[in-house]
C-alpha cells in the first residue's frame, strides 16, 4: 500500500522506509515534532502543546500480573497520557489489550496520587487525567453495518448506550485502520 511508505522522490535513487516496521515507526512518531503534528491532527478538540515522552513499559502490581510495553507513552502539559500503538498482524483480542493498557495508566495514576497523598496526609480525590489510545492497525475492526465505508478513523468513548450522552472523555480509544485508508492523487 502506497501510504504506508515515506519516500524521498528528489534522491536519483527513491528512498523507502516502510512505516509498519516498530524501528521506524518509533524513528517517525518517537520525533516530539512529528508526533505533536499527528495527535493535533487527530484529536481536534484539544490542542497538544507539547510531550513529555514516558517509559514505554508498564509493570504489573505484583510480580504476577502482565505488564505492558507500548510503541510510545507520552503525557501533555495538561496531564493527557497519550498511548500510541502500531498493531500490524491481526490480533484476536486487540480491543481487549487496548483497555488493559489504557487501564494501567490509569492505575498507575491512582498509584502515584496515593503515594503523594500518604506523604501529605490527605486523602487523593479520584481525580484522573485523560488517557488516549491511539492505534494504527493494518486490519479492519468489526463495525456495525452502518460504519461509513470511506472511514478510516474509529474513536470510542464511555457514553450512555440510550440517548448517547457522553459520561466522560477520561478514557478514549482511536483506531487507524490502514486497510481502510485510500489515498488520493492530486
Amino acid at each position: 500500500m502506497k501510504s504506508n511508505f515515506i519516500s524521498n522522490h528528489d534522491a536519483q535513487d527513491s528512498v523507502f522506509a516502510n512505516l509498519l516496521t516498530d524501528y521506524m515507526f518509533k524513528r517517525v512518531y518517537g520525533n516530539k515534532d512529528v508526533l505533536l503534528s499527528f495527535l493535533n491532527m487527530v484529536l481536534t478538540d484539544i490542542e497538544v502543546a507539547d510531550l513529555e515522552y514516558q517509559s514505554p513499559e508498564t509493570l504489573g502490581n505484583s510480580p504476577n500480573e502482565r505488564k505492558a510495553i507500548y510503541d510510545l507513552k507520552c503525557k501533555s502539559k495538561d496531564g493527557e497520557i497519550f498511548i500510541v500503538e502500531m498493531q500490524l498482524a491481526r490480533q484476536k483480542h486487540f480491543i481487549d489489550r487496548s483497555l488493559y493498557y489504557s487501564s494501567l495508566a490509569v492505575n498507575q495514576q491512582a498509584n502515584s496520587a496515593n503515594s503523594q497523598a500518604r506523604l501529605v496526609h490527605r486523602e487523593w480525590d479520584y481525580a484522573l487525567n485523560p488517557v488516549i489510545f491511539i492505534a494504527f492497525i493494518n486490519f479492519e475492526l468489526q463495525h456495525q453495518d452502518d460504519f461509513p465505508a470511506g472511514e478510516y478513523i474509529s474513536e470510542y468513548m464511555l457514553k450512555e448506550t440510550t440517548t448517547g450522552e457522553l459520561m466522560t472523555n477520561l478514557q478514549r480509544y482511536i483506531f487507524i485502520e490502514l486497510p481502510r485508508f485510500s489515498a488520493q492523487a492530486d
